[in-house]
């Protein structure tokens, strides 16, 4: 029994926090699949995407067999939802591209995986794709918000999305801090239950097409 209680103490001691990191682990074959689908659903045509480790933990993506053109990289840099650093990375006198590189990569791999990869990390078998930290009694909660017109006051749309969080009224807080505006009002936030969650948006005086 003293024995039991001596290991106990030490593993209170060194219990890690309850924050962690959401990670999915990606084998080559299965992301130049996922890749060479998500390029070819998104450009609308038959392109073949091979995921290459660069060195260390860098990967890329290798383009070789159908290259691609100024246009459509800035297809995909708004697929994306990429920054200026991306667009910066490409030489206009680099077209057809032949590779896209890792964060860009990132960002468009992220658009199917159950979570917002903020980094990724190589190594022989695949690739790591690693979320912020979030903590382990944090549960999602779905917000809407109306936006409206900043001249008219007209409103103008619901912007919708989830944020993590331990109650309601943080959830309130979290999803007005990070997506509220001086044109946003009528926040509505509630728990995400069972496996899905939905809502729908109606609009006066916008009649079904005859």
């Amino acid at each position: 029994m003293g024995n039991e209680l001596k290991y106990q103490e030490t593993f209170n001691s060194l219990m890690l926090d309850n924050e962690y990191r959401p990670a999915l682990h990606i084998e080559w074959s299965e992301l130049s699949s996922h890749a060479s689908k998500l390029l070819t659903g998104v450009l609308g045509r038959e392109i073949y995407a091979e995921a290459d480790r660069e060195e260390f933990y860098y990967w890329r993506l290798l383009l070789g067999r159908d290259p691609i053109s100024e246009d459509e990289l800035n297809i995909l840099l708004e697929a994306a939802d990429a920054d200026i650093g991306d667009c910066e990375s490409y030489d206009p006198d680099s077209f057809p591209a032949t590779e896209l590189y890792q964060d860009f990569s990132r960002k468009l791999i992220s658009k199917i995986l159950p979570f917002t990869a903020t980094d990724s990390i190589a190594d022989e078998k695949g690739v790591w794709f690693l979320g912020d930290k979030t903590s382990a009694g944090e549960k999602p909660y779905f917000f809407t918000m109306k936006v409206h017109h900043h001249r008219d006051d007209r409103e103008i749309a619901t912007r919708t999305g989830i944020v993590f969080a331990e109650n309601n009224d943080q959830a309130e807080e979290k999803a007005w801090s990070k997506y509220g505006s001086d044109s946003s009002c009528k926040l509505d936030v509630w728990e995400v239950s069972g496996d899905s969650e939905s809502f729908c948006a109606y609009y006066p005086n916008r009649g079904c097409p005859q």
